[in-house]
């Protein structure tokens, strides 16, 4: 199945973590998505010091990469830290003492909650923005595919106008090769899951992504 008649689309965000070199060929259309915002003028010291703290703790293995965890930590308190602000503009914020076992809150709770739905900012996961029930939303994955020269940008899939693509996937002509030949379909049957609205739309165009090529065969993996 590792042959250029398959296409597989990884659903990780960590799809650029993955070490793909060594159990694939080139040929084959491996497909995956990226949140990491590597225009932020912070994202290479970010880098550069998560690194550094890789190298002193953890010596015996190189470094794979960014967790998406945390960059997404990063781009939380960022957003928090921007929430306050706003809040502190408007009203008098304190610091109060307060203790999980008493049912005294704080009492800009809820202002800070109003502010945080607020938020708009460009952080290393993109742009960072929430939705009236606090969800995020307007945010774009872009879509990569794994070349002999390292991962490249093919695509941009975005929250609210779907998928937008800058190049097609390789494609072959197989006509040749299916002639007289005996083709073995196979299904398998999983449990069903709940997907929000934002997930079915981005199923649904990675369906609309991995046959294009009406001639390919299409294997997605989801990780």
């Amino acid at each position: 199945m590792l042959s250029v008649y398959y296409t597989y689309i990884f659903t990780s965000l960590e799809f650029s973590l993955l070490q793909l070199d060594d159990v694939v060929d080139q040929r084959v259309n491996i497909v995956g998505f990226s949140v990491f915002n590597k225009t932020h003028p912070f994202f290479q010291d970010f880098v550069l010091s998560l690194n550094r703290s890789w190298q002193e703790n953890c010596d015996h293995a190189p470094f794979a990469g960014t967790p998406l965890s945390s960059a997404l930590l990063f781009d939380a308190v960022y957003a928090v830290v921007a929430a306050v602000q706003e809040l502190n503009r408007s009203q008098n914020v304190g610091a109060t003492q307060l203790s999980c076992k008493s049912s005294k809150i704080w009492e800009h709770g809820t202002s800070l909650m109003n502010y945080l739905r607020m938020v708009e900012l460009d952080g290393l996961t993109g742009h960072i923005e929430f939705n009236s029930k606090g969800q995020r939303s307007n945010y774009a994955l872009r879509i990569m595919q794994n070349s002999k020269d390292g991962l490249r940008q093919i695509g941009l899939w975005h929250s609210e106008d779907g998928l937008s693509m800058e190049r097609k996937l390789r494609s072959i002509n197989v006509t040749d090769t299916l002639f007289n030949s005996t083709l073995t379909i196979t299904t398998i049957l999983i449990q069903t899951q709940f997907l929000s609205g934002s997930e079915e739309l981005l199923l649904r165009d990675c369906f609309a992504l991995s046959t294009s090529d009406v001639a390919t065969s299409q294997c997605i993996s989801r990780s």
